[in-house]
């Protein structure tokens, strides 16, 4: 009997790490959307020295890897599944932002890691809530989609 207990909370426990997983990629689409605020005017700086049409590239490819991010995201879905998707996705964001991290003053690696991230984050916009609504009992689904 002992044993049948540890394997319910073995399996609450991994339904909660994929809904913060979830939630997370939520918060990194945010991380995107703002970073643009105040690095544009970081890489004009004499640091990195980038003309306006460079810095206004860098700033405006996020949202079109957003939207290519949706195009995809029902193609992995039907092949690996809502939760293994999110999972592959963890892996493309975070190399995203090393793409940024590392780009000094290299505009094509910026142009990548935003778009990366802005794919990853289009596809978190998709799969966050209707993961969480999958996973959720019926008396708090809609606060846990309220929270997506």
């Amino acid at each position: 009997m002992v044993v049948y207990g540890e394997q319910i909370a073995t399996y609450c426990d991994q339904r909660a790490s994929f809904l913060r997983a979830a939630c997370i990629g939520g918060f990194s689409l945010g991380c995107g959307l703002g970073w643009s605020a105040p690095c544009v005017e970081i890489l004009k700086s004499d640091k990195y020295n980038l003309d306006d049409f460079s810095t206004d590239v860098i700033a405006s490819v996020f949202p079109v890897g957003a939207a290519l991010g949706t195009l995809v995201v029902p193609l992995l879905i039907d092949r690996i599944g809502r939760k293994w998707t999110m999972m592959v996705l963890i892996p493309a964001f975070v190399g995203g932002w090393i793409l940024l991290i590392c780009a000094g003053s290299l505009v094509p690696l910026f142009v990548m890691g935003r778009i990366a991230t802005g794919a990853c984050g289009g596809m978190f916009c998709v799969l966050a809530p209707m993961y969480s609504a999958e996973i959720s009992e019926k008396q708090i689904r809609g606060i846990l989609d309220l929270g997506n």
